[in-house]
């Protein structure tokens, strides 16, 4: 295959590999490094366009991460975003405002913008869009030979700048994110990569699929692997794509930890079935739940969980006399797990434990909407593609503030079954990314019987989203809402329901 045609300069973004995602959809390639990376990269490469990530960093920090300087000679060009946009003006001699100085600029989460139409890339933007934004500091001037095309509304602070001679672009948004409007977000992309850049489309699932399984021929070679299934897209089509090259010198297991959700093991040995594979079923759930012990921070949960894992993991690849073990790995787990570009540590991942096996992460690159592509490509059922992710350590991280016991873990699998029943009564359930029903640990005063009840709350966070890296709230309907508070509120230990409908970020998907 030829090389990417498009270089994305990761400057420790949470998101930086959302961009690439993006450029997928609009059916382009692109390599993603960070600083270092891209020089050497470039020494060998000549990409026809480069795109500089967004970075938590302010320009004016000692230590923050600057692109190799020799790209603005290079007669490329370049799209800056959020970050990207600051180091541009700053390097060009235009003027950053740091965030200790202006907090009327900062932006965090849904913005408006309205767009000049000067320029092929902002061109047809009649109207002011909504767009969604991160940044603390702010391009205050931009440097000579640019011009203001964008000003978010209503403070009228620069948004966008263009050089059209230099061919350099710049957005202090994120144009990547599935939040921002189509006509500020993908028309904006795909104006700079087809109409700056000359980019030709190189991308599609079917090639993905066929690169994958030559991919795990070569890698694999004649040594047996294993994978530890949940039952997911993630691990299903890990599955679905290893399965047929490797046939019998593969092995797949699942792990009942006690913190699964209501019947989920059934469902996960059926999906297993349906993509050929006869899964193995191993019980750890009494070492689980000693090893969770009174642990109740999230991330000693998360390590103590996997001091049961990944001894697991070890036992079933001897057993099978495996070398390699699959993981479902994906890129918004390696993103918060700190294990993609320079991006920071935001939580450990269960498949970030330790093994004696090689790990094998065939879509560690991928986004959840761009691997239900990939499931619906392979054939697998459509309730294995549309599945809901649950993670790895389960309802062990959805018991807040409060020790994980075996009869709060039923406490919230019997919320959680009823929720989700009712979601799928009223037609919401697909139209629902994620759902995470949380028992928290304060407990409240209610009244049960004309006595006093001193129990628990139930926490609902319904979202949407694609990638998982960005996502909205979802606003349950009134008359839903009150069916499931009246619901819940039948279980003799549940005296309050509560909906949380925060967006990602400032919060997170998971409460933990």
């Amino acid at each position: 295959m030829k090389e990417p045609q498009i270089l994305i300069i990761d400057l420790s973004s949470q998101v930086a590999p959302v961009i690439a995602r993006t450029l997928r959809d609009l059916g382009y390639r692109s390599a993603i490094f960070g600083p270092d990376g891209s020089e050497k990269w470039l020494k060998k490469n000549k990409p026809r366009g480069i795109i500089l990530s967004g970075g938590w960093q302010s320009v004016y920090s000692p230590d923050a991460l600057n692109p190799p300087k020799e790209i603005l000679t290079m007669g490329i060009p370049i799209l800056g975003i959020c970050y990207g946009m600051q180091w541009l003006a700053y390097s060009m001699g235009g003027e950053v405002i740091p965030n200790s100085e202006s907090f009327e600029n900062k932006n965090y989460g849904e913005a408006k913008v309205k767009f000049s139409s000067l320029d092929t890339v902002f061109e047809a933007i009649d109207l002011p869009q909504l767009v969604w934004a991160s940044h603390g500091d702010s391009v205050s001037r931009v440097p000579p030979g640019f011009k203001e095309v964008g000003w978010f509304q209503p403070s009228n602070a620069i948004a966008a700048m263009a050089n059209t001679e230099k061919r350099f672009y710049a957005v202090q948004y994120h144009p990547e994110v599935t939040h921002t409007e189509e006509q500020a977000g993908k028309r904006v992309l795909s104006n700079f990569l087809e109409r700056v850049c000359a980019c030709e489309k190189d991308w599609s699932a079917g090639e993905i699929i066929t690169k994958m399984r030559d991919e795990i021929d070569a890698t694999i070679g004649n040594k047996k692997a294993i994978v530890a299934y949940s039952g997911g897209v993630d691990s299903s089509v890990t599955m679905a794509l290893a399965l047929p090259v490797l046939k019998e010198r593969f092995s797949a297991f699942s792990s009942e930890t006690g913190a699964l959700r209501k019947n989920e093991m059934a469902e996960i040995v059926s999906n297993a079935r349906s993509i050929g594979v006869n899964l193995k079923v191993v019980d750890d759930s009494l070492a689980y739940f000693n090893a969770i012990g009174k642990a109740l921070n999230a991330e000693k949960k998360r390590i103590r969980f996997q001091s049961v894992y990944g001894p697991r993991l070890d036992y079933e690849g001897e057993l099978f006399g495996a070398s390699f073990i699959f993981q479902g790995t994906n890129a918004a787990d390696n993103i918060e797990s700190g294990k993609k570009g320079e991006s920071g540590h935001i939580k450990s991942h269960h498949n970030t434990v330790k093994t004696k096996l090689k790990k094998y992460n065939p879509l560690q690159d991928l986004f959840k909407h761009e691997i239900r592509a990939l499931a619906y490509k392979l054939g697998l059922h459509e309730e294995i593609a549309k599945r809901v992710p649950f993670p790895g350590p389960g309802i062990f991280l959805r018991i807040n503030g409060i020790q994980v016991t075996p009869h709060r873990v039923e406490i919230v699998q019997w919320a959680d079954d009823r929720v989700m029943q009712i979601f799928k009564r009223h037609g919401i359930y697909d139209k629902i990314s994620q759902c995470p029903v949380n028992l928290n640990g304060v407990p409240t005063v209610g009244i049960k019987g004309d006595g006093r009840s001193y129990r628990y709350s139930i926490v609902i966070h319904p979202i949407q989203t694609m990638d998982f890296m960005t996502s909205v709230g979802y606003q349950i309907h009134p008359s839903i809402r009150r069916e499931i508070t009246r619901d819940l509120q039948k279980h003799p230990e549940i005296v309050r329901v509560l909906y949380d409908e925060g967006d990602k970020p400032p919060a997170s998907t998971e409460w933990e």
